[in-house]
């Protein structure tokens, strides 16, 4: 059995959240699903190209929280 880690709620509706509108609903549904890990969810709905993710030689994690 994979050991795929799950978001709390909270973690879940931040990132629906942060979805632009049209796509809400589906992120919503992609983490309902058993068969994505929540961690790949991000990445179904992603559309912007590498150039705009890299920063400062980095892909920039736009989920990180300052803990």
């Amino acid at each position: 059995m994979e050991n795929k880690k799950t978001l709390t709620a909270e973690e879940k509706i931040a990132r629906i959240e942060m979805a632009p509108k049209e796509v809400q609903t589906m992120v919503a549904k992609a983490f309902l699903r058993d068969d994505i890990d929540d961690e790949d969810v991000q990445y179904m709905f992603n559309e912007d190209g590498l150039d705009l993710l890299v920063e400062d030689g980095e892909v920039e994690n736009v989920y990180t929280e300052n803990e």
